[in-house]
Parts: structure tokens; sequence; C-alpha cells
């Protein structure tokens, strides 16, 4: 899995210096590029060493063997290497609280200190922007081995009772969704309207206030690429046009399926994340200028609203492809 793990650092290194340069940051600056870095590898240092007094070191080291070597792994070892990413992605979640918990700290304690908040934050940022990185490709290595797993375990089972639905169904099933959804974004903004009190020049109730393609391609493109990259793209939208046609399949598939989609929702969620944290990052340089501070933070804060609204499509089709498993 070597190829598909440097290709996914590929993606995120990409996608990061275009997150930064949309946000406004400079991606290169010598002083914050060399501190940053050090940041990175003290957290893969500090993870490195829990994965291997933990026990799980042999087994997380053949995430990096070969395609061919890791085509002939045992289903034993296939389970201990998920294992392995599954206790490596707890203790990163760990790091990112404590570090955030430490930044906080000494962000109160420093508060008459103006000069030296910037700071302080900057360590929440980007401690939480490193550990969502590494989730990311922590999800995505877990994603692969997962399904090799549900390959080695699947049965031989024909997919002759398939069931086939007519043009009819696969419409009734559209507008069931269409209506849902129709539904829930009426009673979001009517809590939205109601709940809340805007006395800004910007106006949220026009659609154009919430649209931002940077963030929008952030959030999206680096999930496709990363199914991509991992072998999971014609999976997940296979589970997406079983949803939609309500085919019944096995239970192995369903498991490929549910798998990918499970991926690309985390992906998205973490990807979300870190462009907020580069957005806040961007804003820390402009604290001076409160006229755009509020401005910026919303702009910083779009990829959640977009990333929210795509995991809550992606749970629903979950829950829907444990229903048509035979």
């Amino acid at each position: 899995m070597i190829i598909e793990f440097l290709l996914t650092c590929l993606v995120l290194f990409i996608s990061s210096i275009f997150g930064t340069l949309v946000s406004g940051g400079a991606v290169f600056d010598s002083m914050f590029f060399i501190s940053d870095l050090i940041l990175f590898v003290l957290l893969l240092v500090i993870l490195g060493v829990f994965i291997f007094i933990s026990g799980y070191g042999k087994p997380f080291i053949k995430i990096f063997t070969s395609k061919k070597s890791f085509n002939k792994l045992e289903l034993k070892t296939l389970k201990d290497i998920e294992k392995s990413i599954v206790y490596a992605s707890k203790v990163a979640a760990y790091e990112a609280i404590f570090f955030v918990c430490i930044g906080t700290v000494y962000y109160y304690v420093n508060w008459m200190n103006i000069q030296t908040l910037g700071f302080q934050l900057s360590l929440i940022i980007l401690s939480s922007r490193f550990i969502c990185t590494i989730e990311i490709i922590l999800f995505s290595m877990k994603a692969k081995v997962k399904k090799q797993i549900i390959e080695f375990m699947a049965e031989a089972e024909s997919n002759n009772e398939t069931s086939k639905k007519t043009v009819k169904d696969v419409i009734l099933n559209l507008l069931k969704i269409v209506i849902v959804f129709a539904v829930i974004f009426g009673l979001v903004v009517f809590v939205i309207m109601n709940y809340t009190k805007n006395e800004s020049e910007i106006y949220f109730g026009n659609i154009s206030t919430w649209l931002d393609l940077p963030s929008l391609i952030f959030v999206i493109v680096p999930a496709l690429l990363l199914l991509l990259c991992n072998g999971l793209w014609k999976d997940f939208f296979l589970g997406i046009k079983s949803v939609i046609k309500g085919e019944r399949k096995n239970i192995s598939e369903k498991s490929r399926f549910a798998n990918a989609v499970s991926v690309v929702r985390y992906i998205v969620l973490f990807s979300s994340l870190i462009a907020v944290m580069l957005g806040y990052y961007a804003v820390l340089t402009y604290l001076d200028n409160k006229e755009v501070l509020g401005p910026n933070m919303m702009v910083a804060t779009i990829p959640c609203f977009y990333a929210v609204i795509i995991n809550l499509i992606l749970l629903s089709v979950e829950a829907r492809l444990d229903h048509i498993s035979e």
C-alpha cells in the first residue's frame, strides 16, 4: 500500500497549498514553514512512539508494503493492521485534545498580553489541522485494509436474486429523498430565522452569501481523489446508485459500498476542519482590523456547513445500504 500512501500524502499536500493560498496565507514563509514542519514532525513522533509501545508497531509497518505483498497477507494479519490503524487514530485524537488544552490554557493565562494571543491560538489551530491531516491518511488506509478484509471473507455468492427496480420505483425513491431534504432545509431555515439575530450588513437570506467555490472544492475534491487513489471509487458510486434504485445487494457488496461511503464522510469532515483551521490561521493576520474580522471568520467557517450537509446525506445513504442488503 506504499503507493496509495504516497498518493494520499501528495493529494493532501496539494490541497493544503490550495487552501493556504485561497485563505490569503503564505505557503512557504521560511520562518513559519520551518516552525510548522517541526510541530508536524513532533506530532508524528509522539504518535509513532505510542504505536510501538502498544505492540501494534509490526502490523502498522505492513501498511507500507508493496501492493503485491499486501495482497498476499492473511486475514489475521489484515485484521491486526486494521486494529493498529484504529489505535493510531484514537491516539491522534487525544494528541489534538491535549495540545488544544495546552494552547487554551496559555491563551487565557496571557489574556492581558495581546501580543501573545495570536501565538497561543496558532498552537491550537496548527495542532488541530495537522492531526486532521493524519486522521485523513489513517482513515484512507483503514478503508483500503477493510476492503481487502471484506473481499477475503466474501462468500462465493451469486447476485442472481438481486431485485431489479422499475423506472417508477426509481423516480419514487428520488422523490422521497427530495421531499425529506426539502423538509429538513425548511426546518433549518426556520430555526436560523427565529433563534438568531443579525445586526450586521451581511444579509444571510441571500443564497450567494453561503456560496464559496474554493471551500466546496477543498471539501469535495480531496475526498474524490483519495477514493481514486485507494481503489474505492467504484464502490462509492455503486453504493449511491444502489440506494437511488433501491436494489438489493448481498452482504459483501453492501459492506464494500458502506465502507467507501463511510471513508468519504470522514475525509470530507476532516478536510472541512483543515479548511477552517487554515482560514482561522489566516484571520490571525488581520486581528487589528475589526471590520473584516467577522466576514473573514464567516468565510473560514463555511466549509463546515458544506461538510455537515454532505455528511448527513452520506449518513442517510449508509443507513439505506443496511436496508437493501439481503
